[in-house]
C-alpha cells in the first residue's frame, strides 16, 4: 500500500509541476508572441525602402509606358509595377514621421497609392492614353511627396 501512496503523491506532484510549467510556458509564449506581433512596423529607413521598392518599379514603368504594349507581357509590366507601387505605398505610410507632418505624409501617400491604382486600371483596360495620364500623375504624386517631405535629399523624378 505504501508504494501506491508514493506513486499517487508522485502523480499529484508531477501534475502540479506540469500545470505550473504549462502556465509558465503559456504566459511566456503569450508575452513573446505579443512582442513579435507588433506589426506593421518599419524595418528600414524611408530612403532604403524607396531604393529597394519604389525605384525598381519606377524604372520598369518608365520603360514600360514609352510605347503602347503589343502583347500581354507588355501590359503586365505596367499592371504589375503599378500594383507594386500601390502596395508599397502602405509600407511608406507606416514610416515614422514627425507628428506635425503626419497628416501631410498620409495624404500624399494616399494620393500616390490612388494614382498607382488608376494606372493599374488603365493598363488592365489596355487604354494607353489613360496609362500615360495616370503614369504622369504617379510621378507628380511621388515628386510632391519628395518636395514637401524631404526637399534636400529626395530626388525629383522624371517621367
Amino acid at each position: 500500500m505504501q508504494s501506491l501512496r508514493d506513486w499517487s503523491v508522485r502523480v499529484v506532484v508531477l501534475g502540479v509541476l506540469a500545470g505550473a510549467a504549462g502556465m509558465w510556458f503559456h504566459s511566456t509564449s503569450a508575452a513573446n508572441l505579443g512582442e513579435a506581433v507588433q506589426l506593421p512596423r518599419p524595418m528600414v529607413s524611408t530612403h532604403v525602402l524607396m531604393e529597394r521598392f519604389h525605384e525598381e518599379y519606377y524604372k520598369a514603368l518608365r520603360v514600360g509606358v514609352k510605347t503602347e504594349p503589343t502583347d500581354r507581357a507588355g501590359w503586365k509590366v505596367i499592371e504589375h509595377n503599378a500594383v507594386r507601387i500601390a502596395e508599397a505605398s502602405n509600407l511608406v505610410a507606416i514610416r515614422k514621421v514627425d507628428d506635425k507632418k503626419r497628416a501631410t505624409w498620409m495624404m500624399l501617400t494616399e494620393k500616390n497609392q490612388q494614382a498607382a491604382m488608376d494606372l493599374y486600371a488603365a493598363a488592365k483596360a489596355k487604354k494607353f492614353d489613360d496609362v500615360g495620364k495616370a503614369y504622369a500623375i504617379v510621378i507628380e504624386t511621388c515628386n510632391a511627396c519628395h518636395v514637401q517631405m524631404d526637399p534636400d535629399d529626395a530626388p525629383v523624378l522624371k517621367p
